[in-house]
């Protein structure tokens, strides 16, 4: 995997830093999003004297008050665990000192991730032989609010997740629409944004003459029993969908393996696609 120019730890600062700069609440969201960049680096701790009016946010999930769009306070350190939606991400103005302290922090564990991913794939024997012989698995695709939802049942899943590190091909077939499993890919999606996934794995696309660079293997999140996970009644209002019977055994049966990051522009499923790919969990 070729190495990125900003796998350097000086340019990633710079880079970070500059993100602070002109979206601050894209780099907040990313060191209270849980993922495992942000748990290798431990956000400086705001100094005592640092007044609560320095911390202000727009509606919070603590209640729909918040949605009428007035400003609250952010309260340290209450508020480092709360989950906020991207419409109520906290605005808050932090000193050059501490700015410089947190670039250099998720740069370091953005260049860490980097490579730790750059040595998981250089792992990977040449798969160009496996490719007539490869084994074949099933799966329903989704697109729901940008987000690629791929569906597959148990058994389908364990025999992928069998083949990590090797090349696999996936039959896939779009999601029928008004059907259960579109409903359920729809919940799926939504329990994504929430700590439910069981583990996370990265997919590369397989290309014959090209290896993995870092911009074509992708984060997914996997998704099992997520009746027992979330509040499927309140999921399935928010997925604009009936809970019932038939949901809930669809959300049992199946695994869910929901794309980390939305879609840039439209994507659409095809009708029917074969894929081949290689995975490694994270």
């Amino acid at each position: 995997m070729a190495e990125w120019p900003i796998a350097s730890p000086a340019i990633a600062q710079r880079f970070v830093r500059h993100v602070m700069i002109a979206a601050p609440n894209v780099v907040i969201r990313w060191a209270m999003s849980g993922s495992p960049m942000s748990k290798t680096a431990a956000i400086p701790k705001v100094p005592s004297h640092t007044s609560a009016a320095s911390f202000k946010r727009g509606p919070s999930s603590r209640g729909r008050r918040g949605r009428s769009g007035r400003s609250g306070t952010f309260v340290y350190p209450e508020d480092l665990g709360v989950f906020f939606h991207p419409w109520c991400a906290p605005r808050i103005k932090l000193s050059e000192k501490v700015q410089e302290e947190i670039a250099k922090l998720l740069a370091d564990a953005f260049v860490a991730d980097y490579r730790k991913r750059v040595e998981r794939w250089a792992r990977i024997p040449d798969v160009a032989g496996s490719a007539r012989d490869a084994p074949r698995c099933r799966a329903h695709v989704a697109s729901v609010e940008a987000r690629r939802v791929f569906t597959m049942t148990r058994p389908e899943w364990e025999r992928l997740r069998a083949q990590e590190g090797k090349l696999v091909e996936v039959d896939l077939e779009r999601a029928p629409a008004g059907d259960v499993g579109e409903a359920a890919s729809a919940i799926a999606s939504l329990a994504a944004e929430h700590a439910v996934h069981t583990e996370r794995i990265e997919v590369w696309r397989y290309h014959p003459t090209e290896p993995p660079t870092a911009s074509d293997v992708q984060v997914y999140l996997v998704l099992e029993n997520l009746t027992r996970h979330l509040n499927v009644p309140m999921f399935a209002e928010r997925a604009s969908t009936e809970d019932s019977p038939k949901l809930r055994k669809h959300l049992r049966e199946h695994v869910f393996i929901v794309k980390d990051r939305p879609d840039k522009g439209r994507w659409e499923p095809k009708a029917r696609a074969l894929e081949r790919i290689v995975f490694m969990p994270l």
